[in-house]
């Protein structure tokens, strides 16, 4: 069938995909926070069951965004046991030459009575996170 691709290592659009046979990516502007809603527009609950596995960009990427996309990619190839990739960025730059290395994963997982390790993918993210509000600096008069 077809590799679930997500990428949401940029804070204001992500792409979803498959990557099968021909290459059918969907790119959405917006927040990384409705890559779950992208997922569930164009990929029905059927079709998780014949996936062949999950590809996600790992990153270089922005904090939240990254952590986003790795996160439900992780959770998605638990619930429904599939093989799970990471790549970073640069490998999507030719998506012919990612799907072509999809396609020679399939083989190493096509026997579904083997049980299949799922993996965990870590986020890569471009910088320290900053995810503390900033303190307030005390003005002190005498």
């Amino acid at each position: 069938m077809s590799w679930l691709f997500i990428e949401s290592v940029n804070h204001d659009a992500c792409t979803i995909g498959l990557l099968g046979a021909d290459i059918k990516l969907w790119r959405s502007k917006g927040r990384s926070h409705i890559v779950l809603n992208q997922i569930c527009r164009h990929v029905s609950s059927a079709m998780f069951v014949r996936l062949d596995g999950i590809c996600v960009v790992s990153g270089p990427g922005s904090f939240s965004s990254t952590r986003t996309g790795v996160l439900i990619a992780n959770l998605l190839a638990r619930q429904y046991k599939l093989p799970l990739i990471g790549v970073t960025v640069d490998e999507t730059r030719d998506m012919e030459q990612l799907r072509l290395k999809l396609k020679a994963q399939r083989t190493k997982f096509a026997d579904r009575r083997i049980k299949i390790e799922v993996g965990y993918v870590a986020p890569i993210y471009s910088s320290e996170p900053n995810i503390t509000m900033p303190k307030k600096k005390l003005e002190v008069r005498i």
